[in-house]
């Protein structure tokens, strides 16, 4: 089959599909290659509020470019802002997140007409749903339309750009939440738990067949009790879509050559959506349209999707399957993590693959040798690179010592709904015992990357100690949110506060000395402490380098004192002893 006849082929399948319901008139814009400008697609979100009274239209935060994010919430009985925590409490939540990538907009227009038909049909006695959808969550990067965003992209004619007002990529903030678009996202977790969450886009890369690639928040990541409900709830996406005609892969996870020869699963984060809607027990789905699929199919394509999510989160009973799975993950106490993960390459399924024929010739710009795509389509068994290993695991600490003076991180857990107690004072002469991350040495990423320069290598230690005397607010492990906690606060964790570099400011010695004052101090030190002069003598029999430096020698001298502030590449918060 050729790609223009499977093309063809698939557009006259859905002109013969019968026209939906509509509550209210909404166009069809993408069968023109076109998408909503962000004030078209709220005033119809607007109007369907006002038209049925099983939805509501909410505010859930503000956006950087100073507008709210909306949400639609909807259901199938009367639901108005007072009933809404109440009706919300007995319905299985389905989360629909679109436009953090504006320029990739199908998921914005399947959201909107996929709304409108739901809110136009009867309702079913049996159904148990709730569904929120935020029409555009990146403002900014909506508001900064134009016609060449998307150089790979076909169609839609005008879109959106990838930054947001802010010009951070806010698919990659939601651990250190430096957009208040983030906050957002934060509350509709909180609010809602959603058993599926889906995050809209299109993808970039290869060219193949699939309208439709889908990336899972990988199983293995789950609490043991919800691993199988995640396997399972993607394997029925694929049934679904294969039903319904949408021709659907695993995210082809390949850039400059072809897929041909196979591919892996993409790990994703915590600094993900999906990475984060993971940490909160929701089973997490990226659904990426082909990017030169025309327009029309890949909003159809999306919103079959959305469409079958919705029946296997009811009829399907995965509503049930996942809030029983989530319940019993909560209830055990876990006392291990994994906080670093790697491709298995030792382990692949074999995929039936649908391949465009391709082949390189000689680029007319460069002179170099380009890849190219055919239009012959080939059925070929390919490697899927499907499983993950840990890579380090932690032992988790009962709970931490967060001081109060650190209000950035604390600020970020309130909204995420992490449970901490009040404030807890000790006093200077108490002998608690804790531990805290030494920082042995470290070395930044070489250009900054979404408004930080990040920490790449990064050696740390465990050193115990007081509790020094001042107020903290004591934050348990145990909890819904404890595996959040880690990928935050464990240093070593690839999206970690640390690695984001939020403590640059211990990394940095305040205070120092003058060698020629300090000369005299080093030397009393040394003549009334027999076990620091040893450790000296040995360090000077041992590095040919520090017996031929007298700066290096008065410096060791110091850290080994009492004078070296205890601040110095030590991260400003405590754990708990095992």
């Amino acid at each position: 089959m050729t790609k223009f006849k499977f093309i063809a082929s698939f557009l006259l399948f859905l002109g013969t599909v019968a026209l939906q319901a509509q509550l209210i008139s909404i166009p069809h814009l993408h069968e023109e290659n076109q998408t909503f400008t962000y004030e078209e697609l709220i005033s119809y979100y607007e109007q369907l509020a006002e038209a049925s009274d099983r939805c509501i239209l909410i505010e859930i935060g503000q956006s950087d470019v100073g507008l709210p994010i909306h949400a639609l919430v909807a259901t199938n009985e009367g639901l108005s802002p007072e009933n809404l925590e109440q009706v919300m409490s007995m319905k299985y939540v389905m989360a629909i997140n679109n436009g953090i990538h504006p320029g990739e907009s199908c998921g914005v227009d399947a959201s909107l007409h996929f709304i409108n038909e739901y809110l136009s049909e009867d309702v079913m006695p049996w159904s148990n749903e709730m569904i929120v959808i935020v029409p555009m969550y990146n403002i900014g990067g909506a508001h900064n339309r134009g016609c060449c965003t998307r150089a790979n992209q076909n169609g839609p004619i005008s879109q959106g750009f990838r930054g947001n007002a802010r010009n951070y990529d806010l698919n990659r903030d939601l651990i250190k939440a430096d957009a208040r678009n983030t906050y957002a996202l934060y509350r509709l977790f909180d609010l809602f738990e959603p058993e599926i969450f889906i995050d809209t886009h299109s993808t970039n890369g290869a060219d193949y067949p699939y309208e439709m690639t889908l990336i899972t928040s990988p199983w293995q990541k789950y609490p043991e009790p919800m691993q199988e409900v995640v396997r399972s709830a993607e394997a029925l996406m694929f049934e679904r879509m294969d039903e319904r005609g949408v021709l659907m892969s695993p995210y082809i996870n390949v850039f400059g050559r072809t897929p041909n020869s196979g591919f892996t699963l993409f790990p994703e984060g915590a600094m993900y959506t999906t990475g984060y809607a993971a940490l909160h027990g929701s089973v997490a789905f990226v659904t990426e349209a082909h990017m030169l699929k025309p327009y029309d199919v890949r909003v159809h394509a999306t919103q079959v999707f959305l469409e079958e999510a919705l029946y296997l989160l009811n009829q399907g009973g995965l509503g049930n399957d996942i809030g029983n799975a989530y319940g019993r993950s909560i209830e055990e106490e876990y006392n291990r993590q994994v906080i670093q993960w790697s491709v298995d390459e030792t382990h692949a399924d074999t995929l039936d693959f649908l391949a465009f024929e391709a082949g390189y010739k000689e680029s007319k710009v460069t002179g170099a040798q380009r890849l190219f795509y055919t239009d012959e389509i080939e059925e070929i068994r390919i490697p899927y690179f499907n499983r993950l290993k840990p890579e380090m695991t932690i032992v988790v600490p009962e709970a931490y010592y967060i001081p109060i003076g650190q209000w950035e991180i604390l600020e970020r857990f309130a909204a995420v709904g992490v449970e901490m107690d009040t404030i807890v004072v000790i006093e200077g002469n108490q002998n608690r015992l804790v531990q805290q991350f030494h920082v042995d040495s470290y070395s930044y990423i070489d250009r900054p990357y979404e408004g930080h320069v990040m920490i790449g290598p990064l050696d740390v230690s465990l050193q115990r100690k007081a509790l020094p005397g001042g107020q903290y607010v004591y934050i348990p492990t145990q909890q819904p949110m404890g595996r959040y906690l880690q990928e935050c606060l464990h240093p070593l964790a690839p999206s970690s506060f640390m690695r984001w570099n939020f403590f640059a400011s211990y990394l940095q010695q305040k205070e120092h000395y003058s060698n020629y004052v300090w000369e005299d101090t080093a030397a009393e030190l040394l003549e009334n402490n027999d076990q620091l002069r040893d450790e000296f003598e040995a360090k000077k029999e041992s590095d040919l380098e520090f017996a031929g430096s007298p700066d290096q020698q008065l410096y060791w001298i110091y850290i080994h004192s009492e004078y070296y502030e205890d601040s110095h590449m030590n991260l400003p918060y405590y754990l708990t002893i095992d």
